[in-house]
């Protein structure tokens, strides 16, 4: 959320939905991580992975409801595997929950002789935490009475299970018959969490409930089963063959993402404001204030991507969103402008080393940008040294602007300061400069 009161904030409501579904998921499957393993047809079987299946292809399909804040929404999730990842000195399956296309929480687990272990997760809000101990979430087999206890060194708080039995259960992907768990955890005079799940052999997670109260506030979450693809079988509605075509990073070792984190940024919940001056109405430069903030990732036709949103004053905060991804040595940018739309626009390609160069053709225009070195940068957010970017766009139409622009990135920071200049199709020129002058949420 943008911090300035005059910029709009963007789905508030969608942040409560967020919270109450990581609290949730940190009770099943899940993990975290930059990109998949490879891919098999199906995972392990028997045991415990009757009930948890591991298959890098499995996907599930829910419908949610949800109550909040004195708010209700009703959303789809869906859940699906992406292969081994590691968290510490541990390895388990990587899964990864999305409500209706955002990211909600990646989660790590395995099969450790007859127990599911649960060995961390990652939020939407770039945080990961490994739990110590691991949990244990599942036993097999399932015996009606079970007790188990999971103590928790991360908030002092004991979580305790117990297996309340087998029933058949009505959901939207039919009748099913599953085990019921119960886990809850108690607060104390902060309030409490209680969750039901229901576990269904060959199937995995098929229902879940779970109630919070915290202080005041309660929430309540249901999810229940609408279609699913577990080991090449499918059952219920249809599913998607592919959820994700494409990861946000191509590859977990990417070489280049340690320096893409430094100079772009990619934590959500960061928000950048910065101060704009802009010819207006009667060409005279006024003043204005930009906002752009990290939402988080988000499935796009099959592609996930980072999500930035940006409210321009000049443009009267309508909240706009940006789509990035990273492949290889660059951070593409799915471009919306009419010369750039449906095209995968390099944003920048990285190492940011002084000469570097990379060109992009859309339509009717083609843009060359150029690594000019290090620089001493003065912003209202301060003085920093900056390595400057030069742009140029040549427009073959001659009813569009063609123009040069020169941005500076600082390591930590993102970009600073950009200063466009540009023709106009009736020949005037106009520049515009926008300068960083608060940093807000995390930062880098």
């Amino acid at each position: 959320m943008f911090k300035n009161s005059k910029l709009v904030s963007i789905a508030a409501f969608f942040c409560i939905m967020m919270l109450c579904s990581v609290s949730c998921t940190q009770n099943k499957t899940g993990g975290s991580a930059a990109a998949p393993a490879k891919t098999q047809n199906a995972g392990p079987q028997g045991n415990c992975w009757d009930y948890f299946p591991g298959g890098d292809d499995d996907l599930w399909v829910y419908e949610m409801s949800a109550k909040a804040g004195g708010q209700a929404k009703n959303a789809e999730v869906v859940m699906c595997n992406f292969g081994k990842q590691k968290i510490g000195s541990n390895e388990g399956v990587l899964s990864g929950f999305y409500i209706d296309n955002w990211e909600a929480s990646k989660n790590i687990f395995n099969v450790v002789g007859s127990e599911v272990i649960m060995y961390g997760a990652m939020y939407s809000d770039g945080k990961t935490v490994e739990y110590n101990p691991a949990a244990v979430v599942f036993k097999y087999p399932p015996k009606a009475g079970d007790k188990w206890t999971n103590p928790s060194k991360l908030n002092g708080f004991d979580t305790k299970y117990e297996v309340t039995g087998e029933e058949e259960v009505s959901l939207p992907a039919g009748k099913i018959k599953a085990w019921k768990i119960y886990c809850g955890t108690d607060y104390g005079t902060q309030g409490k969490k209680e969750v039901n799940n229901w576990y269904a052999e060959g199937i995995g997670l098929v229902k879940m409930e779970e109630t919070t109260v915290y202080g005041n506030e309660k929430s309540v979450v249901t999810i229940e089963l609408k279609g699913y693809r577990v080991n090449g079988k499918k059952g219920g509605s249809s599913v998607p063959d592919k959820f994700i075509q494409h990861r946000f990073v191509d590859r977990e070792d990417n070489p280049y993402l340690a320096e893409m984190k430094e100079y772009f940024m990619m934590t959500p919940g960061h928000v950048d404001i910065y101060k704009e001056k802009l010819p207006f109405g009667d060409g005279k430069a006024k003043d204005f204030e930009n906002g752009y903030e990290v939402r988080g990732l988000k499935i796009v036709d099959g592609r996930e991507v980072l999500v930035i949103v940006s409210a321009i004053e000049s443009q009267g905060y309508i909240p706009v969103e940006d789509y990035y991804y990273i492949e290889g040595d660059t951070i593409w940018k799915i471009g919306r402008s009419s010369a750039r739309k449906g095209k995968m626009v390099p944003y920048l390609k990285f190492p940011l080393k002084d000469g570097a160069k990379w060109d992009f053709e859309g339509n009717n225009i083609k843009e060359t940008n150029t690594v000019k070195g290090t620089e001493d940068v003065k912003t209202p957010a301060g003085t920093f040294k900056g390595i400057r970017i030069d742009s140029t766009s040549v427009s073959s139409d001659a009813m569009r602007s063609s123009g040069t622009s020169s941005a500076w990135y600082v390591k930590g920071k993102g970009y600073v300061k950009r200063v466009t200049k540009m023709a106009l199709p009736n020949g005037k020129a106009i520049e515009i400069v926008e300068q960083l002058s608060e940093i807000h949420d995390g930062g880098h």
